[in-house]
């Protein structure tokens, strides 16, 4: 299903103002090497706006569990690495709140796309120094 632009636009603002960015780093259990991986993540009480996400750009949708009684289920969209670009490319038009984490993230991906058998320092520092960037956005202060 191709969406179209008011969809894009909905999804982008409800994104904004629900989602997140996230360049994660990580030891990977199977090679014992450093990684990095790109994540975007929507959490909602109304899952509709979720599913819709998870068939436009693809994912998942789960269940969060909250750990406060009371309070009602909630539940979340997740896409990583080629799903999050496509994502953030899809959505970029259309940001306003996220569009410069959205830029990041997807300068990530063309270093993280680039085709290497092994992992240089050289490579895992400038993931590093995006990890670093993307950061330093959600601490911005308006």
């Amino acid at each position: 299903m191709v969406p179209n632009t008011t969809t894009l636009a909905y999804l982008a603002g409800f994104f904004d103002g629900e989602g997140c960015i996230t360049i994660g780093k990580f030891t990977n259990k199977r090679t014992g090497n450093l990684e990095y991986g790109l994540t975007v993540e929507t959490t909602q009480c109304n899952p509709e706006p979720l599913w819709t996400m998870k068939m436009l750009f693809g994912g998942y949708v789960g269940i969060k569990q909250s750990t406060n009684t009371g309070y009602k289920r909630l539940y979340r969209h997740q896409a990583g690495r080629r799903k999050a670009r496509y994502f953030l490319e899809s959505l970029l038009p259309y940001l306003i709140v996220k569009r410069e984490e959205a830029l990041v993230a997807l300068e990530f991906c063309d270093l993280y796309d680039q085709k290497r058998k092994f992992l240089t320092d050289e490579i895992l520092e400038k993931r590093e120094i995006y990890r670093n960037r993307l950061s330093l956005l959600k601490k911005k202060e308006f």
